[in-house]
């Protein structure tokens, strides 16, 4: 969430944003990261309840709140980063494997 809400940034200063965030490639990522954390929301609510759906949500904030206090370099290096870690995460929350 916090790579889609860097990328609706950089339009307010372009100077500063990588050309790939630009492209197909950034939106990509955008979107990755934005269905994500939809999906772990989800997730979370069918496996365990009402309550840890709220610690998840709260947790996704807090790291977007924390996410805008980092040099916009290194929140773009982990929106590049969000896919694997959404698969990573995402693949523990349906059982796949564990963490």
């Amino acid at each position: 969430m916090s790579a889609a809400i860097t990328f609706a940034q950089a339009l307010q200063n372009p100077a500063r944003t990588p050309t790939w965030a630009w492209g197909k490639t950034g939106m990509q990522i955008a979107g990755f990261s934005l269905a994500g954390a939809l999906l772990a929301m989800i997730t979370t609510l069918i496996n365990f309840g009402f309550l840890w759906t709220l610690a998840t949500v709260a947790e996704i904030f807090l790291g977007c709140i924390i996410a805008l206090f980092l040099p916009t370099g290194l929140r773009f290096l982990f929106g590049v980063t969000t896919p694997f870690v959404t698969i990573v995460i995402l693949g523990a929350l349906w059982k796949f494997w564990y963490l």
